[in-house]
């Protein structure tokens, strides 16, 4: 992971000082989420959707500010589909492209 300090006694990474935050669009990893993960139009997030890594029993380690899920992806949290950003609804209180 360009750009981020990991400890090897944990096996967890924190990203750099980022742009991206959880839900944002992005292209790819690195270069555009806080997080350093990008999930692209081809794994079905229209526009990219920056996602960080959180531990699933704690719900730490979301750079990006989201919600930790209970996979250990962190996804922007959201009340009602007007708190998601176009093109994506909300769902038991994260955003996701409609199915």
């Amino acid at each position: 992971m360009t750009g981020a300090t990991c400890n090897e006694d944990s096996g967890r990474c924190t990203a750099p000082a980022g742009e991206g935050a959880d839900g944002d669009a992005c292209t790819v990893d690195s270069d555009d989420c806080a997080g350093l993960y990008c999930l692209t139009e081809g794994d079905g997030f229209p526009g990219g959707y920056c996602v960080s890594s959180c531990a699933p029993t704690t719900g730490e380690g979301c750079v990006g500010g989201g919600v930790c899920l209970t996979n250990g992806a962190c996804f922007a949290e959201c009340a009602a589909h007007g708190d998601c950003r176009t093109g994506y609804e909300c769902w038991e209180g994260t955003c996701w492209p409609p199915e």
